[in-house]
This record gives structure tokens, sequence and C-alpha cells, in this order.
């Protein structure tokens, strides 16, 4: 798989992944803020290709393509936070909310 682009959530700056690194908590060069590197973007297959297996792919389907790094759950691809086991994408780590 070869390299994709994306931008730290903190500090915006442009960073270089290969594939198989998703899901992985890495360090900004640019702010040292701990993230996890998002799933590569899809290659969008020519529109012949897919009419000819009559393949309709909705866009939830798509949306729902990156998986919780703590306990690979599917997530829509905006979210944050994974609703199943509390880990924040940005943070990198599981969060707790105390209760009274």
């Amino acid at each position: 798989m070869s390299d994709f682009e994306f931008s730290c959530p903190n500090c915006n700056q442009v960073l270089e992944a290969p594939g198989e690194m998703a899901g992985e908590v890495v360090e900004c060069p640019g702010c040292q803020q701990q993230m996890t590197v998002p799933q590569a973007p899809e290659a969008d297959a020519p529109a012949s290709e897919s009419q000819e297996t009559g393949a309709e792919e909705s866009a939830e389907t798509v949306a729902a393509a990156i998986k919780c790094p703590n306990c690979e759950k599917e997530m829509p691809c905006e979210a944050v936070l994974c609703v199943h086991c509390g880990y924040h994408l940005r943070l990198g780590r599981k969060i707790t909310t105390e209760f009274k």
C-alpha cells in the first residue's frame, strides 16, 4: 500500500504515512501531540467498473470504513470518540467520566 497524506488535528501540519500504519498512535513532529493515524482513503473505482458489477455503495457504508484502534469496532470516519469503549482518537487514549 502506498503512502497517503493527512493533517495533524492539533496544528494542521501535513503528515505522510503508509496505509499499514492506520490506527497506530504517533506523535506529531510539529506540535508533539499524540494522534491516531487515520485510515488511508480508498481509491475510487472507475464508473464503468462499478456499473458492470452493479455495486451500489451508500454514503453510510463508505463512511463507516474505520475501526477503533482500541476495541476494533467500526466507527464513522468523522468520529472522534468510540461509543463502544470510550477511546478518543485525537487524544490517543481511552477517556472516562466521573459520576457523582
